[in-house]
């Protein structure tokens, strides 16, 4: 469980996701992270640089990968949530966002980093986040939201499937081969940014993405057994090596003893030329044993994260998520 938790942590707060958004480069980032991600991408370093200010109040920067997020008029609403993440985390945790969401008492900010978070006191219906005073000046006054549409504080409800970002709520039911990415049928008319690459129906490329996946899943499993087949084999061998090392350094100073005074000194010089030679093979050995076990706890989390999407139903939930779970 630990290392499936470590796969469902967001690299930028390194807490469980909470409301996820799928980023342009695979990975995911919180709701509220991604705000304060975009609050403070003056200061921050992206691999491609914005070419004006204006963009420079839609941008930020991948937290794992650092590659630069670019973002339209919409702001973060142009992100689609990692609904796929955020019902695996729901099944981990044992809750329903909704039960969370329905919990009572005053709507509390999305984007506040202090616990308890302040009360919110306006609801963007454009990005889908209700904000305290606080973090509505500090985040909502740039350019990117100029056009964005605020409400008093209501509860927000996350679809279950994705809706078409650039069409509203046209549902997803293609995928497009050129941008390996889904699509509604509007994306692929003539005034659409899909009309003119090769698409698949979306349960097609579900039933063969799922296939690849499980296939990477297998295979990972079976690497894990390798893995831990070898570190058994070099604690083995860990084991002996302290052992005949300490047997041998015991009988060289019993014979030792028994030499004349003289050779005290050469006694010494041997025994320590025995300890370095231990240090030294042990140290290649915990180095060798370190390595399995990182691969081995990434392979167990990814294991685990695979499976997890694996049991996801929905085409397009499970197409949002297998690709970059694969790439693991």
């Amino acid at each position: 469980m630990e290392a499936l938790e470590r796969e469902l942590s967001c690299p930028y707060c390194h807490n469980l996701f909470s409301s996820p958004l799928l980023l342009p480069c695979g990975h995911s980032v919180c709701c509220k992270c991604a705000y304060n991600l975009l609050a403070s991408s003056g200061t921050s370093k992206a691999t491609v640089q914005p070419e004006s200010s204006e963009e420079t109040d839609r941008s930020f920067s991948c937290p794992e990968c650092k590659a630069a997020v670019f973002l339209d008029d919409r702001g973060l609403g142009c992100l689609c949530p990692n609904l796929t993440l955020q019902n695996i985390i729901e099944r981990v945790k044992g809750t329903e966002a909704a039960a969370a969401a329905s919990s009572g008492g005053n709507l509390a900010c999305e984007v506040c980093e202090k616990s308890p978070a302040a009360d919110a006191v306006k609801t963007c219906v454009t990005c889908e986040l209700s904000f305290c005073d606080k973090c509505l000046k500090a985040v909502h006054s740039r350019k990117a939201f100029v056009k964005h549409r605020l409400v008093d504080p209501l509860t927000r409800t996350v679809p279950k499937t994705p809706k078409c970002a650039d069409h509203g709520e046209e549902k997803l039911s293609l995928y497009c081969v050129s941008d390996e990415t889904i699509i509604c049928p509007r994306c692929t008319q003539p005034d659409g940014r899909h009309s003119a690459h090769p698409v698949v129906e979306l349960p097609e490329m579900y039933q063969e993405m799922k296939d690849i996946l499980r296939t990477s899943v297998e295979n990972l499993a079976w690497r894990i057994t390798d893995y831990e087949k070898g570190i058994q084999l070099l604690q083995a061998m860990y084991q002996l090596v302290c052992e005949n090392a300490s047997r041998h350094k015991s009988s060289l100073f019993v014979e030792l003893d028994t030499l004349i005074s003289t050779l005290q000194k050469k006694k010494q010089v041997l025994g320590d030329t025995i300890d370095q030679e231990r240090n030294d093979k042990l140290s290649v050995l915990k180095t060798h044993i370190e390595r399995y076990q990182e691969k081995m706890d990434h392979g167990i989390g990814v294991v685990a994260l695979g499976g997890m999407v694996l049991k996801e139903k929905d085409p397009a939930c499970f197409l949002q998520t297998a690709a970059a779970v694969n790439g693991r």
